[in-house]
């Protein structure tokens, strides 16, 4: 489905307060692509690597359900409830928000974008 800054058609069928934004929007689409770059997608982000990696980066005995748990359908709820069961949910999430900040790092410096790391 189209978006309104993707279609050329009148405003008027949208809220007042959305105007700024939708015109905003199309100059970016048609007069600026070169000067953004698309953040990663969720299909660019592989959350069950990251559990994989989670799982092995923890005692073997733990490990070995976590990967179990991570198994065909419901791998993401059998993963939480398996992480939940064995208290370890503060490291999953430490481990995770690591994670994604090293995603951060490398997207920005694939595109050539400074940032800051006050963390």
């Amino acid at each position: 489905m189209k978006k309104p800054a993707e279609e050329n058609h009148s405003l008027d069928s949208y809220p007042e307060w959305q105007h700024d934004l939708i015109r905003e929007a199309a100059h970016i689409l048609e007069d600026d692509e070169d000067r953004y770059a698309a953040l990663p997608s969720k299909f660019d982000i592989d959350e069950y690597q990251m559990m994989e990696k989670f799982a092995l980066s923890v005692d073997d005995r733990i490990s070995s359900r976590i990967l179990s748990a991570i198994k065909g359908k419901g791998a993401f709820r059998r993963f939480k409830d398996t992480v939940a069961r064995f208290g370890i949910e503060e490291d999953w999430y430490k481990f995770r928000d690591k994670k994604y900040k090293e995603l951060a790092i490398d997207w920005c410096e694939s595109n050539d974008i400074e940032y800051i790391d006050d963390l």
